[in-house]
């Protein structure tokens, strides 16, 4: 009974492992044919293009005068994060929930090949958990995740690169009201936006900041990233 226990938590517990190798796998390759499509000349393009330009004009309605808010507007930049992420495969379901939690981002404006350069002060562990089920096993575990993020500012659109470090799950995984310990292996994710130069926010006069969601390119759900920003309608740095 015992020795058919651990071979039916060996298994489950390699078929998790599997399954988060693919899916790294998986998100990895499909990032990359979006960068190949958004690279696309001309025509393709286009679209994202007028996309962008009717956010912008959506977004800067109603300020003072018909000011549009720039780069040197904004200042004391918070990135926040709230995914939900599902990787299904086979019998198996499982869920990562990233708490909410964020990270402060350095400005500095004294560049002179962008409005301004933003980096993050000091890279954060938040916390995340991890359920589901595998077979006939129900998993129940937790971690945490380093995130950080770096880009520039440019006429009114910061462009984020952001980087997910998802450490070991660890946890327990029942099977037939048995109960052992259970770990899954942690992975990399690092999110560069669909042209390649970063996550795209707007400057935006809100005090829920603006918000990002990608599609989870590896399963089911969203990241989403809130990008957090006082604003000044007098530009905090002379505008060139």
């Amino acid at each position: 009974m015992k020795r058919k226990l651990f071979l039916r938590f060996l298994s489950v517990t390699l078929l998790i492992t599997f399954i988060t190798a693919c899916s790294v796998l998986n998100l990895t390759d499909l990032a990359d044919e979006q960068t190949n499509e958004a690279e696309q000349p001309a025509e393709d393009s286009k679209e994202i293009i007028d996309e962008d330009e009717e956010a912008v004009d959506e977004d800067t309605d109603g300020l003072e005068d018909g000011e549009v808010l720039t780069c040197f507007h904004a200042d004391n930049f918070v990135l926040n994060f709230d995914h939900t992420l599902t990787i299904n495969a086979g019998e198996a379901s499982l869920t990562h929930i990233l708490k909410q939690g964020g990270i402060a981002l350095a400005n500095d404006k004294t560049s002179e090949a962008a409005d301004s350069f933003l980096t993050t002060v000091l890279p954060q562990e938040l916390t995340f958990e991890y359920m589901g089920v595998a077979g006939p096993c129900d998993v129940s575990a937790g971690g945490t995740v380093i995130v950080s993020a770096e880009g520039y500012c440019n006429d009114g659109i910061v462009y984020l690169t952001i980087t997910e470090d998802w450490q070991d799950a660890n946890g327990t995984m029942t099977c037939d009201d048995e109960t052992q310990p259970f770990w899954a292996p942690g992975y990399t994710a690092v999110h560069s936006g669909a042209t390649g130069n970063g996550e795209e926010f707007l400057i935006v006069n809100d005090l829920e900041g603006y918000t990002v969601m990608r599609e989870f390119l590896a399963g089911d759900g969203y990241h989403s990233w809130t990008l957090m920003m006082d604003i000044s309608l007098v530009p905090l740095v002379p505008e060139p």
